[in-house]
């Protein structure tokens, strides 16, 4: 296969298989290392090539002003562990998964009754359930939720 082929290829990747860019790319990277290192020929640069598109990654972000008033519907307890959340970017289960199992954790806002640990059979105070915060944060709250408050 000459440049031509190999900017067919690559095209059709991304239009008639719709890959992922990422994906393109490594196909890219693979064909010019096999044609520069084992068959020893050097590809022209292919600027016919059609790119695949890289989505559009849009975050789901409230507002300062949606925090200011969902944060306005809470107090106590759920009022502190949304407000930590928020102000931590609520990224540490992805980064630390464990840390829902560490003794700080346990104990930095813990259940408000014991019950058996699964793991041990010990009877101990766990951590709040994390549907707690996902509940109180729910937008718009639904009359069964402002029950529950």
């Amino acid at each position: 296969m000459g440049g031509a082929q190999v900017e067919a290829f690559l095209s059709r990747l991304a239009t008639g298989e719709r890959v992922a860019a990422s994906t393109q790319n490594q196909a890219l990277s693979a064909l010019l290392f096999l044609y520069r290192e084992v068959i020893e020929v050097d590809l022209p640069w292919m600027d016919g090539v059609v790119r695949a598109k890289r989505p559009k990654h849009v975050p789901v972000v409230l507002t300062e002003n949606e925090v200011c008033a969902l944060l306005a519907q809470l107090e106590g307890t759920r009022w502190r562990v949304v407000s930590l959340l928020y102000g931590s970017g609520i990224a540490l289960a992805r980064k630390y998964p464990r840390a829902g199992r560490s003794w700080i954790w346990q104990y930095a806002f813990s259940s408000g009754s014991r019950s058996v640990d699964p793991a041990d059979g010990a009877i101990r105070r766990q951590h709040p359930d994390e549907k707690i915060a996902q509940r109180a944060t729910e937008y718009p709250l639904s009359p069964r939720d402002e029950q529950r408050r």
